[in-house]
C-alpha cells in the first residue's frame, strides 16, 4: 500500500474542495534531521487558527508527507502514528481538525527491506495526492496545495490545483526555482496562516 490515510473517508458523491498541506516546514516547524518523537512537534505560528478557518470554510484538510525516516530505520509506522496523534491533539486545542494524513514510508536507495524501493507515492510522485482525491471525492479545480519545497508544488503540474509556496522551512531557498517553474500560477506567502487567508479571500 503506497500511502495510508489516518482516518476513513466519508461516503459521498459530491466533489469537495480540499487544502493539501505538506507537514514539515509548512504545518510544523522543521528540525534538522527527522522528527522521530511526538515531543518534537511544534506548530508553526498561526497554524492552528489557519486549519480551523479551513474547517469552517468547508475544506477537506489533507496532509501529504514523505516519511523516509521509516525506510532509514529511524522510526516505525507505529511511532509515526503516535506523532500524528500528537499533532491532531495539538490542533484540537485550537478547535482545528485534520481530516486525513497520507504518508510515504519509502526511499528509493536508502534503508532495507520492503521500504527501500522506488514508489509512486513519494513526492514529487502523485500517488498520495491521487489516492486522497479518489478516496475523499475531491475537486481538483476547487482545491489548493501549500508546501515549502519545489517537490511539493510539482504535485500540481498538469492539474488545476493551485500551488502556494510558503517561505518557512525550505521555502526561501526554493522560491526562485518555483517561480521559474510555475510563473504567474504560483502564489508565495510568508507562512501557512497567510497562505490560508489569501485563499479564503479569493
Amino acid at each position: 500500500m503506497p500511502a495510508r490515510p489516518a482516518s476513513p473517508a466519508p461516503a459521498s458523491k459530491e466533489r469537495r474542495k480540499a487544502a493539501f498541506l505538506d507537514r514539515d516546514g509548512t504545518l510544523i516547524v522543521e528540525r534538522e534531521g527527522f522528527i522521530v518523537s511526538p515531543r518534537q512537534i511544534r506548530l508553526m505560528n498561526g497554524a492552528g487558527r489557519a486549519i480551523r478557518a479551513l474547517n469552517d470554510a468547508g475544506y477537506v484538510v489533507v496532509i501529504l508527507t514523505n516519511q523516509s525516516a521509516i525506510a532509514r530505520g529511524l522510526l516505525d509506522e507505529r511511532r509515526l502514528d503516535q506523532i500524528h496523534s500528537e499533532l491532531r491533539s495539538r490542533l484540537r486545542r485550537h478547535g482545528a481538525r485534520i481530516d486525513a494524513i497520507y504518508y510515504c514510508p519509502h526511499h528509493p536507495s536508502l534503508g532495507r527491506g520492503r521500504y527501500r524501493r522506488p514508489c509512486r507515492c513519494r513526492k514529487p510522485g502523485r500517488g498520495m495526492l491521487r489516492r486522497a482525491i479518489r478516496e475523499w471525492g475531491l475537486s481538483e479545480r476547487e482545491s489548493f496545495l501549500v508546501g515549502d519545497d519545489l517537490r511539493d508544488l510539482l504535485l500540481t503540474e498538469g492539474s488545476p490545483i493551485r500551488p502556494v509556496l510558503v517561505t518557512t522551512g525550505k521555502g526561501g531557498a526554493a522560491r526562485a526555482a518555483a517561480k521559474r517553474r510555475f510563473g504567474r500560477r504560483l502564489r508565495v506567502e510568508p507562512n501557512l496562516a497567510a497562505a490560508v487567508a489569501s485563499q479564503l479571500e479569493r
